[in-house]
């Protein structure tokens, strides 16, 4: 693809790029000096999505930075589209699968591809993959096998609803590649979800729907995944507790 612009335009964003480059190196520089407890800038540069998929990731798991996640986007955008949601769950389970770096366990590998994944749906641009995602982990089925439960916080609302409902779908993709089992909630955890969901929406705060018995027991029923996550209020729940 060749970009068409006046030279004024050319120079307006090389000069963009070359005071930046300029800026940054002095403050590494500055770093070095060792006053500052961090001896580099701890603000990545990225010039496009995959760059800052890489840079923001590369936060938490530094065996990502350099291993081929960039161009690996870029090809998945070319055959996909830009933003299309396959290139997330395709990256996923690539990165759960380690092909671009190896990881101590299993799991972690599993909770940085998902990660990765709703951090190309949000564009590398807000902290949702990393403080509103906080966990993902193995627990045990009736059956004694294993399944994935996600553990969400506060800050997950920086990705937007529909940013935020597909790391369930990203898991589930991951899921079903890395042949791990679905989740199976009891019927007592089902009705705990419906209490939950009721007392905040009586007892904290009125939302647009408060949605039926029914309407809860279908979707969790239907989870593949677990939702759990840190508390929204320090609240004890009316019924179904412990």
């Amino acid at each position: 693809m060749t970009i068409v612009a006046s030279k004024l335009i050319h120079n307006y964003f090389n000069t963009l790029t070359n005071k930046t480059l300029e800026l940054h190196n002095l403050a590494n520089d500055a770093k070095k000096t060792g006053i500052d407890p961090q001896l580099k800038s701890d603000i990545p540069l990225a010039a496009s999505v995959a760059e800052r998929v890489e840079a923001i990731m590369g936060s938490i798991s530094p065996n990502l930075i350099n291993s081929g996640i960039t161009p690996r986007i870029s090809e998945l955008e070319q055959k996909y589209g830009f933003g299309d949601w396959r290139v997330a769950l395709v990256l996923a389970n690539e990165i759960a699968e380690e092909k671009f770096c190896k990881f101590e366990e299993q799991i972690d590998a599993i909770n940085i591809g998902i990660r990765t994944g709703f951090a190309y749906i949000t564009q590398g641009t807000v902290s949702a993959p990393l403080e509103g995602l906080i966990n993902i982990k193995f627990k045990k089925r009736k059956d004694g096998k294993k399944y994935l439960a996600m553990y969400y916080a506060g800050p997950i609302r920086g990705g937007g609803a529909t940013a935020s409902a597909v790391t369930t779908v990203i898991a589930d993709y991951v899921r079903i590649k890395q042949n791990i089992s679905k989740y199976d909630p009891t019927p007592t955890e089902i009705k705990r979800y419906y209490t939950e969901v009721t007392d905040y929406y009586d007892r904290v705060e009125r939302k647009q729907y408060k949605p039926t018995e029914k309407e809860i027991t279908f979707i969790i029923s239907n989870l593949t995944v677990e939702l759990n996550g840190d508390p929204t209020s320090e609240l004890t729940v009316s019924n179904f507790k412990n």
